[in-house]
């Protein structure tokens, strides 16, 4: 399964390392699942409106969205998702934090 990742990053310093951690773990939770992390790999100076279009393009190549805590105060993650919807991707909502001893 090729899962997409929706976090938070406007305004986010580390979201590349909260990314990247929840890329890691999912991996090694599911290593048969292909993870699609649209912080790794874009440069953090490409223009907004150019970095979204890329993510819409990984999403749509994905059979499922994974949301990172945050995601609802995030309109970039409301956009995916709804866009992930329509789309009829498997909904994973991540309700565990780093650290976190208890991961569902």
């Amino acid at each position: 399964m090729i899962v997409y990742l929706s976090g938070p990053m406007a305004g986010v310093e580390d979201y590349p390392i909260t990314f990247g951690y929840y890329a890691r773990e999912l991996k090694e939770r599911h290593p048969d699942w292909a993870i699609l992390n649209p912080a790794a790999g874009i440069d953090p100076d490409t223009p907004d409106r150019a970095a979204f279009n890329i993510d819409m393009a990984m999403l749509g190549q994905a059979d499922a969205i994974c949301l990172l805590p945050g995601w609802e105060g995030s309109r970039g993650c409301n956009v995916e998702r709804d866009y992930a919807m329509r789309l009829g991707l498997e909904i994973i909502n991540i309700k565990w934090l780093p650290g976190e001893e208890d991961k569902a």
